[in-house]
């Protein structure tokens, strides 16, 4: 993966970027529960951020966290 933290694909597989090794735990935490969430809701819908408020609050905050960390470049 080059451009993203995490995906998660319709048939249930999950990825997740190697270089989440070097973020803090919290946002490594975040990025995982963000793509189980996926499973249930496949977009960013408002029903999307609820839920994933309900599992991890003050997920959008770690969201803003994670966009000040760079993927690195090959």
């Amino acid at each position: 993966m080059r451009v993203r933290w995490g995906s998660s694909s319709r048939k249930g597989s999950i990825n997740l970027n190697t270089a989440l090794l070097f973020v803090p735990a919290p946002l490594l935490h975040y990025v995982i529960v963000h793509e189980l969430m996926h499973q249930k809701h496949p977009d960013h819908s408002s029903r999307f951020w609820t839920a994933m408020e309900e599992i991890l609050p003050g997920g959008r905050d770690l969201s803003r966290k994670l966009k000040l960390f760079r993927l690195p470049s090959l």
